[in-house]
């Protein structure tokens, strides 16, 4: 039988932490920091009102030139293949690009 892992409460030291890295730093970052999983981070934060930075997916230059060449000229999915990337990925950096899929 598997242990389930015994939670222990946040000290006020670790929400002062979470309050002083989350928003500039991240998730990610203030996960490590604090020794906590990513959902417990983001979970707490939201109890405590903290806006956390979410990670964003930097593109590469040539696949945003790609993107804005072919967005709307071929299906979405053989975009989002080419550049090793999801459907969604490419419809919402397209979005962000404010580009139409009529080209």
């Amino acid at each position: 039988m598997i242990k389930k892992k015994k939670y222990e409460r946040w000290t006020k030291e670790e929400i002062s932490l979470l309050k002083k890295h989350c928003p500039a730093n991240g998730v990610i970052y203030t996960s490590k920091l604090l020794g906590r999983s990513i959902n417990t981070i983001r979970a707490t934060a939201h109890l405590n009102k903290i806006r956390c930075k979410n990670p964003t997916p930097t593109w590469d230059p040539k696949n945003v030139e790609y993107l804005k060449k072919w967005y709307g000229k071929i299906d979405t999915d053989k975009i989002a293949k080419k550049i090793g990337t999801t459907k969604l990925a490419v419809q919402k950096h397209a979005s962000r690009l404010e580009l139409t899929r009529k080209g």
